[in-house]
């Protein structure tokens, strides 16, 4: 027997499809997985010619490709996916299937989450039905991979310890966000000492961890370096390119005007929330490399630069509802969380 653990709101997510003010079916790569590729080469007719016609073999894989207006060329015109419909979901490949689903693989059962690259998602992730609870129960599935008794150890000492940032945020929810980001961050610097001092023999514990991370990010030549690395990657949605040409724009007002928004804000607990989605997507992730820090790193770093663009569009415009805090959490996630070597710099982006 193994777990299977996910976000209470994990459930209850149902795809908005044609009533979606967005859709994933455009800009980005559609991977086409093998299996589903091998299907496809046996569909025949019109529809299988428009498949392979449509179907790139790259250097790291095959995908659909695009139609000039950068939309799937089996999406129809109400947004809705024509293959869906006449191949049935089993046949729609891996990504498409899956998406915006994610998976955390370990030796005894797997979590899973949702990106907030959909607009339905980060809705979830944002509101006050996400409560920071799990849910949890046993299934037959059987990993495939061996565990030594070193990654059992590792994989215990990291879910324990997210356990520990989880409690700082849930604990702190009422708080101001800065104070919980400087508290997340100073936990999360004792714990990679911790990880290194048992697992790699090289940490040394420190009593106290009193580094103000807040400070050291919310400064014009800190946001300024950040947004110009941020304006140096491949760039999917214009938005995203015109709202960091905004941000340098206006950095005076928005660096000034944060805090009493954030102050005003009707949900101020969305940061918080945000903070949570995170941490529970990318901690764990620490297995593959020893890096805890870099992984809480990013959270923080993510969190603060989209308190930077809720910032913006209440200067510009108002204070940001709902939709409109979607619609920013999705343009920043599609463009950060998707793409590793983004992640990578972000992750090890130095602000303390």
């Amino acid at each position: 027997m193994s777990f299977f653990r996910f976000p209470n709101y994990y459930t209850k997510f149902s795809c908005l499809a044609d009533k979606c003010r967005d859709t994933c079916c455009s800009r980005w790569e559609i991977d086409v997985d093998d299996k589903t590729y091998g299907y496809m080469q046996n569909v025949g007719g019109e529809l299988g010619k428009k498949l392979l016609s449509n179907i790139i073999q790259g250097k790291d894989g095959r995908y659909i490709k695009l139609n000039e207006h950068g939309f799937c060329p089996f999406l129809t015109e109400n947004k809705l996916c024509s293959l869906y419909s006449r191949l049935g979901e089993e046949h729609i490949g891996a990504i498409c299937r899956e998406h915006p689903r994610w998976y955390n693989w370990y030796s005894n059962g797997r979590e899973a989450g949702m990106g907030i690259c959909c607009e339905e998602v980060a809705r979830l992730v944002i509101s006050a039905e996400n409560d920071l609870t799990f849910s949890e129960y046993e299934t037959d599935e059987i990993t495939d991979e061996d565990y030594s008794e070193t990654d059992i150890a590792v994989e215990n000492f990291l879910l324990e310890k997210r356990e520990e940032i989880f409690s700082i945020i849930k604990n702190n929810i009422d708080s101001d966000i800065d104070e919980i980001t400087n508290a997340v961050c100073n936990a999360a610097l004792k714990i990679q000492d911790e990880y290194d001092s048992i697992f790699i023999c090289g940490g040394i514990v420190c009593d106290g961890y009193k580094y103000d991370f807040v400070s050291r990010f919310f400064t014009k030549e800190n946001i300024m370096a950040l947004t110009d690395t941020l304006l140096s990657f491949e760039i999917i949605d214009s938005r995203w390119q015109e709202m960091l040409i905004l941000i340098k724009d206006n950095i005076t007002d928005v660096l000034k005007f944060r805090k009493s928004f954030i102050s005003r804000y009707k949900d101020k607990k969305r940061f918080a929330r945000l903070l949570h989605y995170f941490v529970y997507r990318y901690f764990t992730q620490a297995f593959s490399d020893d890096d805890i820090f870099s992984k809480v790193n990013y959270a923080l770093i993510s969190v603060c630069y989209l308190q930077l663009l809720f910032t913006l569009f209440y200067i510009k415009n108002e204070v940001p509802d709902a939709a409109a805090a979607c619609d920013i959490c999705k343009i920043y996630s599609t463009e950060t969380e998707y793409d590793t070597d983004i992640r990578e710099e972000l992750s090890h982006y130095p602000v303390i």
